[in-house]
């Protein structure tokens, strides 16, 4: 498929470089990614988006990374990365937006080895995609998606959603579960809803639960700043705190 170049728009210091440290046993090394995520609105037609990323490792050591998208229409390449000491590359990123409506978060699992040391990071993608093509803001919301009003103030946070489809109780929980929370912690959430029913969906899911070192176990289930919440009861228990320290950290 063609790419169409595309107008790319990214909110205030989002361009802005992200440092993240990552331990290995005890020693401490430092990625830095530019941009630190990437933020776009595009039209349905336009074609693939793509969004270049350096990274640099300001160890002295070499590490390896491996890059596992949380979505199958978000793509990385390469899809492995060797950085020697104090050395930068790049990789590309890439986002089909194609039959895609309203708001869109998900992100790239960043595995970092050094030796027999792993650590993990987080890429976040978000974006909106219009169903138009004035470029105008339509606000049409995606119906993989779910978003509940609260202050617009406050910041939305983004986390993954994969469900079966055949579960029509699983859409009623995560709206009741979004509604509590909201109004609990003052914060604002956003889901995207992901259907283990589309092949492409549950292999992405099941490569992200690998590069995480998490099994499998039950669903409903939430993907969050590398947190795995699975089963109803699971997430009714543990999700607030996982959002709490998400703040507190």
């Amino acid at each position: 498929m063609k790419r169409n170049r595309v107008l790319i728009l990214r909110r205030t210091g989002l361009i802005a470089a992200s440092l993240f440290t990552l331990f290995f046993c005890g020693q401490e090394v430092s990625l830095v990614f530019k941009p630190s995520a990437w933020n776009f609105v595009t039209n349905q037609s336009s074609g693939p988006l793509e969004q270049k990323v350096a990274i640099e490792n300001q160890h002295t050591d070499k590490i390896e990374l491996t890059f596992t998208p949380t979505s199958p229409r978000l793509t990385v390449s390469p899809h492995t990365l060797e950085l020697g000491g104090d050395e930068t590359d790049h990789i590309t990123i890439r986002y089909d937006p194609s039959s895609i409506q309203g708001r869109v978060a998900m992100q790239t699992v960043v595995r970092a080895r050094k030796g027999n040391s792993i650590s993990l990071q987080y890429f976040p993608v978000t974006g909106k995609v219009l169903v138009n093509t004035s470029g105008k803001d339509d606000s049409i919301q995606s119906n993989t998606q779910l978003e509940t009003p609260q202050e617009k103030t406050t910041p939305p946070l983004f986390f993954e959603y994969f469900y079966d489809s055949g579960c029509k109780g699983c859409e009623i929980f995560i709206v009741r579960e979004m509604i509590t929370l909201q109004k609990k912690l003052g914060i604002r959430l956003h889901v995207s809803m992901r259907d283990i029913r589309e092949p492409e969906i549950y292999d992405t899911y099941t490569h992200v639960l690998d590069a995480l070192g998490v099994k499998e176990r039950a669903y409903p289930a939430i993907v969050f700043q590398g947190t795995v919440l699975q089963g109803e009861q699971e997430i009714e228990q543990e999700l607030e705190d996982v959002l709490r320290k998400y703040y507190t950290r």
